[in-house]
């Protein structure tokens, strides 16, 4: 044993070697450390996507029913809109029908007032051919006669 020395535990390439072991040690020890930490916040911050994510998700279903409902009542309100626009024509139409029979009745009466009047029973027949003037000469067809007030109800 010629290459061997006899107390290799005081052999100064031997106490290198130890302590070159032990600051490996305490790297490996520095670097494990790390690690553990690293994975504590990586499991952190895995955890952290997932909770934002399920938040995402249930905000965006919770929009898209928002969007949902806004969208149906949007098209509700068209509906009625365009309900209210055919039944506003309507009663424009009916109303324009009425007016037409208001006149008409007008007409009549003003005939019959004029017939009713002293002096005017011969001229009923002669007034066809110009036109019937009454209160203060105003024809008929300008508002002249007898004022028929409508009912709006």
């Amino acid at each position: 044993m010629s290459g061997i020395p006899e107390n290799i535990w005081t052999h100064p390439e031997f106490i290198r070697k130890q302590f070159q072991i032990s600051r490996l040690q305490t790297t490996i020890a520095t670097i494990s450390k790390t690690r553990d930490e690293l994975q504590v916040a990586l499991n952190q911050s895995h955890f952290q996507q997932q909770t934002l994510q399920h938040q995402a998700s249930f905000q965006q279903v919770t929009l898209q029913n928002r969007l949902h409902l806004a969208t149906t009542e949007c098209n509700m309100l068209k509906s009625e809109r365009d309900a209210l626009v055919k039944r506003n024509g309507e009663l424009a139409r009916e109303c324009g029908e009425l007016r037409h029979e208001v006149d008409y009745w007008k007409t009549i009466a003003l005939g019959y007032q004029k017939a009713a009047s002293p002096g005017h029973s011969e001229q009923l027949c002669e007034s066809d051919s110009q036109d019937e003037k009454v209160d203060g000469g105003v024809p008929v067809e300008q508002g002249g006669g007898v004022s028929v007030k409508q009912d709006n109800n």
